[in-house]
Formats: C-alpha cells, structure tokens, sequence
C-alpha cells in the first residue's frame, strides 16, 4: 500500500511540474499519506508514555514548532514541573511570559513555580500580576494570602489574608493565616484563638505552632507556648531557632536548668562561641553561677570537646559555689595545657590557698574536737 501510493506521488510529480496547480493536490496527497498535522498551538500535548524520557517528550513538544511561541513554552514548563523540575520549568515559563506578559495563567504559574524555589518575594510578585490581570484559578486566593504571610506585607497583603479567611471561615488555613496576621497587627487574643480552632483540624501545620508559641508567649501563658515549643521540635528537629526560642522561654520563666539544655542543644547545631560567651558573661555578672555551671555541664562532658575558654569559665563558677576541689582539678588542667597563662596561674595559686586554708582549719577543728573529747571525765557505770 506504501510503495502504491509512494510511485503514484511520483508519477504526478514527475508529469506535473509544469502545472502550479497540481502542487497542491501533491500537498494534501503527502500531508495524508504520512498522516502529518500543522503546527496548533491548541494541541500541544504530549501523553504520559513510560516509555518516553522528559528530554524526548521537550524534544517532540520543540519540533511541533520552528518559530519561539509562548504556548509551546508553557507546555514545555508543564512537562517539567510534572517531573518537578522546578528550576528548569521556570525558565520555559518565563520565556512564555516574555512573549505573552499578558497571558494570567503564565503569570500564575510561574508564581507556582517561585513557591516550589522557596522563592516568595518573586512568588508574591507574580501571583499578584496574575490577580490583576484576572486570572481564574480557585487557589489563588490562598495563594496571594499565604505569601503575604512569608513577606510580611502589612500593607496590602491584609487584604488579601482578610478576604481569603472571609470567603473559607471554617478552612483550618484560612484560620491559621488570618492568626498570624492577627499577631502581626498585635490582636493576641484573637490570634490564640484562631490558631487553637486552625490546629485542632491541622494539627502538624508548622506555621501554625509557631504562631501559637509567639502568640502564648505574647500573653505570658508559658505552659502553651512550652508545648508548642516543643512541638516545633519534634515537626522540625534541626531548626535552631526552635531551640532557641525555648531556651528565652525557659529564661524568661526563670528555669536556668531548662534554659541552659536548649541552649547547648542550639549551640550543637550552630557552633557559635561568641553567643556562648556573651551568655555566660552575663551569668557570671550577675552571680548565676549555678547557670554558668548548667550552661556548660553539657558541653563539658561531650567527649569531643575541650575549649580553654568553658574550663575556665567553669573554673571560677566553681570557684564561685566554694567547690573549690572541682576549680582547682580544672585550673591545674588548664595550666598543664599553658604553663605560661598568667590568668590561669594567678586565679590557680588563689584557689590552693583556700584549699590550704580549709584543710588547715579542719585540721585545727579536729584537734579541738580531739581534746575535748580527752578532757571529758571518764565514767564508769
């Protein structure tokens, strides 16, 4: 059946290519016998084949067109975000908009895109473009709420978060969304309640215990924030700024204890000395030598650690608490490092005279007790 038609192609070419009209029964002829369809930009689609590669199905969707056409951008991006390939689909989906600023669904998408990038300044922008060029999507209301939420925008994004919580009251997102507005704009008590009626239907929303901790701590109610604290840890165990917050709670609650746990948590995830030191200077400042000692109890037994400045500081908190065996093993620990550290000398020899001092006058003490107890008459019953 093919080489039928192919020879009878070529007997019409051959006798024909004097006569301009027959060329176009030679198109329509090709164009049926190879099954060949023009280039639509309505059609572009390729289906899910398992046994095509993403790089073939962009390849085909590129052939279907020789000239640049923001459509067949878009349904390249789509191919990619499908695969999520989020970089990737939005640089076709920017080109898309390039050719087409007008086009709301371009807009739309690649807000989508900004979002999966961790990207919501851009995210917001486009969602935005998208919303003014009226573009039908029923998320993108949340949408614009919730990246209004990630940019602080206190201006016009309330707006946004007002009209989304209006129109889905009972939606647990819109609540949580419209709680951490609420904190923002300082309405307390109106944020715990929201977050409390968000939480109870979404009860693994991050965002959501983060805002009742800041919320409750707002309002002083350290019980609630203490168990949204730790709630945020167990959603997200290597967030050191969950374990910071708790460690100011805890402070703020006058748990030295507990305080000094989540700091030395927060310091093993972010090694950062300097706000170790600034912490135990204040401490020691101000005669929390109990706190200087929980402070860096933690640190001190991690087998892997072993810094001149938290022995030192140990030494005098020590010291300090008249524990003055601990301070002295520290201190000569210290000097057998750096027999030169005249700190370390100085502060050494000052504690062996208490201990000589203590040990002279438990000595003097004995021999007391001793002659008291020879001067006692003996009594024979």
């Amino acid at each position: 059946m093919n080489l039928l038609l192919s020879y009878f192609i070529f007997v019409v070419v051959f006798r024909s290519l004097t006569n301009t009209g027959n060329w176009l029964i030679l198109f329509a002829l090709i164009s049926i016998g190879c099954k060949v369809r023009p280039y639509s930009r309505e059609q572009i689609y390729v289906k899910a084949d398992d046994h095509l590669t993403l790089q073939d199905k962009v390849t085909i969707l590129k052939a279907s067109s020789s000239v640049e056409d923001d459509a067949l951008q878009a349904s390249i991006a789509n191919l990619y975000a499908q695969n999520g390939n989020w970089y990737q689909a939005k640089t076709s989906i920017s080109k898309a908009v390039k050719l087409n600023p007008l086009e709301p669904s371009y807009h739309l998408s690649l807000a989508h895109y900004y979002v999966e990038l961790n990207s919501p300044e851009l995210a917001y922008n486009e969602a935005k473009i998208a919303h003014d060029l009226n573009a039908y999507d029923p998320n993108l209301d949340a949408l614009l709420a919730k990246m209004a939420i990630e940019t602080a925008d206190s201006v016009e994004g309330a707006s946004f978060v007002k009209r989304y919580y209006s129109a889905n009251p009972q939606s647990s997102e819109a609540q949580l969304l419209m709680a951490r507005l609420d904190l923002f704009e300082q309405n307390f008590y109106d944020a715990k309640k929201l977050v409390e009626q968000g939480l109870h239907t979404d009860s693994l929303n991050e965002q959501g215990w983060l805002t009742a901790f800041q919320v409750n701590n707002q309002l002083q109610d350290y019980e609630n924030a203490e168990l949204a604290g730790f709630k945020l840890i167990k959603l997200d165990s290597v967030n050191v700024n969950y374990y910071k917050q708790l460690a100011y709670l805890f402070e703020q609650k006058g748990d030295d204890k507990q305080a000094a746990h989540y700091y030395f948590e927060t310091y093993k995830l972010e090694p950062d000395l300097k706000l170790l030191r600034n912490k135990l200077e204040f401490e020691l400042s101000n005669g929390r030598y109990d706190s200087v000692l929980y402070y860096t109890d933690s640190l001190v037994a991690g087998s892997n650690y072993d810094s001149s400045y938290i022995l030192l500081e140990r030494a005098r908190a020590f010291d300090k608490r008249y524990k003055y065996d601990d301070s002295h093993a520290l201190y000569t620990r210290l000097w057998k490092r750096d027999t030169t550290d005249s700190v370390v000398l100085a502060e050494r020899a000052i504690v062996q005279r208490k201990i000589a001092y203590l040990q002279r006058k438990k000595q003097e003490q004995k021999r007391l007790a001793d002659s008291l107890a020879n001067a006692m008459p003996t009594i024979n019953f």
